[in-house]
């Protein structure tokens, strides 16, 4: 018998698509089109600890509360370029990358552009947990960070087997912190310089240790079990995660008490859904202990009340079809709304009656103009926004002026696109210090172009500036006195940035990987910490945008936070586009 032909299959599979697309189509009709998802565009870059783009990198967004939720992925280019499209529109949203050989990090961004995502070569550290006694811990998580300010890596976790063995996999070559919670004990913690893949032993010393008492008022039984303390210890400026469970640590009760903390600088923060606290955070210092802190909780007010504007423009006639946007003074997130025909606006929001709130233009074509009271010399900054009162019993009368913008190019010193480069619209005002002031900020696109949009006209002196890795540029003074005056620059190099670099070898002059190199600026009246960067595998570093000025390099051998930085260079004068090379040599112990 001759095989059976497949078309019967097929047309079965084609008339199934018909009757659900049919199916589908009878849905539409019914009920409508859903609505079109918001979405938006992430680009950047993805590069080194010396400033060399990561070719073909992952690149993916997640929401930050919630970073196992992947949105979007990309992969990078061959000089580390990236372009997500696509991505759902929403708050809270972060850039990750991460490459072969090398750590996750998460970037920095402006709106949707990400600027910089940047990597370090990472390794596999191997270990065993102990408590005091030296038993085997099992199935105890473990986490490892990094010591200092120059990456914000997401943080390596294992937990240990039933042997009291992990394995923390793209740990970053830098000075870490490897630590867990042993019950009854406290916190295990071992500072580690990590150079390549290594095996460690993470034991309960003898660290100082404090308690903390925790209470919250107010919050009735139904809502207990949602009650949570958000614990973090502030390290280098920054917030550190503890290990689990004191990273988030469930108060089924309205009490805690945490016994056998080591004695550091911590934030507390209770959450709970749909309540907020008095305070909202604690900061408790070290040799203060035992620490007692109480929160009061009260319901969050999610009313919507209707906030009313009428708007004109600047004849005092209805300015329609204008989209406006209005933020709390003290509040994250933001309300949108536009004007009708009459130029009437309703934005609806959960701002208490009472609270201070701004209304901002969201249209390039207006900005709001509001009188300011005499005497009040505000800056270009403070301008555009339009300070009111919630009261939903009340219209606000708006005033729109046309608005400024200045758009332009910038390149490289060698004629290349100065791609996502931090740019500043700065304003002067003689009796300040300093006399230069960022009064809007945006970034350039990966041609070099940049936007600066809804800008107040301002009677003062403003330029674009900026003092990126790329390059410098102080530019020529703008006139923007006259509202609706439209600025585009000629495309501008910027000035050859300076670079500061060497290569950090030992006594036996070996390269060493993993130390904390920092950048100083010195001068008669000042000693201020610039930058901050971690030598790589080859025992490399590399400052990159460096201004003119006086320097000095300061090195942090110890891997612990806590230590102290040690001067490792003279002063030396840094000169505009050149490549200043400063080898160091490691402490001796």
């Amino acid at each position: 018998m001759p095989p059976r032909s497949p078309r019967p299959h097929l047309f079965a599979i084609a008339l199934l698509g018909w009757l659900l697309g049919s199916a589908t189509a009878r849905l539409i009709a019914q009920v409508g089109p859903l609505p079109a998802v918001e979405t938006v565009v992430f680009e950047g870059r993805v590069v080194d600890m010396r400033g060399e783009g990561v070719p073909l990198a992952n690149v993916w967004i997640v929401p930050r509360l919630a970073p196992d939720q992947v949105l979007a992925r990309s992969v990078a280019d061959g000089e580390g370029y990236f372009r997500v499209g696509k991505v759902p529109k929403r708050e809270g949203l972060q850039t990750r990358a991460s490459a072969d050989g090398f750590c996750t990090a998460i970037g920095m961004g402006f709106d949707t552009i990400s600027i910089n995502v940047t990597l370090q070569q990472a390794a596999t550290v191997t270990g065993m947990l102990r408590n005091k006694g030296g038993a085997p811990m099992a199935d105890t998580a473990v986490v490892a960070l990094v010591n200092g300010r120059s990456m914000r890596a997401v943080p390596c976790t294992a937990r240990t087997d039933a042997q009291g063995r992990f394995v923390l996999r793209g740990v970053p070559i830098a000075p870490v912190q490897i630590s867990a919670w042993i019950s009854g004990e406290g916190v295990a913690s071992l500072a580690h310089r990590v150079t390549a893949d290594c095996v460690v032993m993470v034991q309960s010393g003898a660290d100082a240790t404090t308690s903390l008492a925790i209470s919250v008022d107010g919050l009735p039984e139904r809502a207990m079990a949602t009650l949570r303390v958000s614990l973090w210890e502030q390290r280098s400026g920054d917030l550190a995660r503890l290990p689990p469970p004191l990273d988030t640590i469930s108060m089924p009760q309205g009490q805690l008490l945490l016994e056998l903390l080591p004695d550091r600088d911590y934030r507390v923060a209770p959450l709970a859904a749909g309540w907020q606290f008095t305070p909202s955070t604690v900061s408790l210092e070290p040799k203060r202990g035992p620490h007692t802190v109480a929160f009061t909780a009260s319901p969050v007010d999610e009313t919507l009340r209707g906030c009313r504007f009428e708007v004109r423009d600047a004849a005092g006639l209805p300015a329609a079809g204008v989209a406006l946007k209005l933020r709390g003074a003290r509040v994250v997130g933001e309300f949108r709304g536009a004007t009708d025909a009459d130029g009437r606006a309703t934005i609806n929001t959960t701002l208490a009656a009472g609270s201070k709130a701004n209304l901002a233009s969201v249209d390039e074509r207006w900005v709001t103009d509001q009188v300011q009271p005499e005497g009040t010399g505000s800056d270009l900054g403070d301008l555009g926004q339009h300070q009111f009162l919630v009261d939903p019993s009340h219209v606000e009368q708006v005033k729109l002026s046309a608005a400024c913008s200045v758009r332009g190019r910038l390149l490289r010193h060698d004629g290349r696109p100065a791609s996502f480069a931090w740019v500043e619209l700065q304003d002067r005002r003689d009796n300040r210090q300093p006399e230069w002031l960022c009064a809007a900020l945006t970034c350039t696109d990966r041609d070099g172009h940049f936007v600066l949009p809804c800008l107040h006209a301002f009677d003062a002196p403003v330029r674009v500036h900026t003092d990126s890795p790329l390059g410098a540029l102080a530019g020529q003074v703008l006139d923007l006195s006259r509202p609706g005056t439209t600025i585009r620059l000629s495309d501008a190099t910027l000035a050859q940035p300076a670079i500061v670099e060497g290569t950090l070898c030992d006594a036996d002059q070996r390269p060493v990987a993993g130390v904390r190199v920092h950048l100083y600026e010195s001068g008669p009246d000042i000693h201020m910490h610039r930058d901050e960067t971690i030598t790589d595998r080859d025992g490399r570093y590399r400052f990159f945008g460096v201004p003119v000025g006086d320097f000095s390099l300061w090195l942090q051998a110890d891997p612990d936070d806590h230590a102290e930085a040690q001067n490792s260079t003279g002063k030396f004068v840094v000169e505009a586009g050149r490549t200043h090379t400063h080898d160091l040599q490691m402490p001796s112990k």
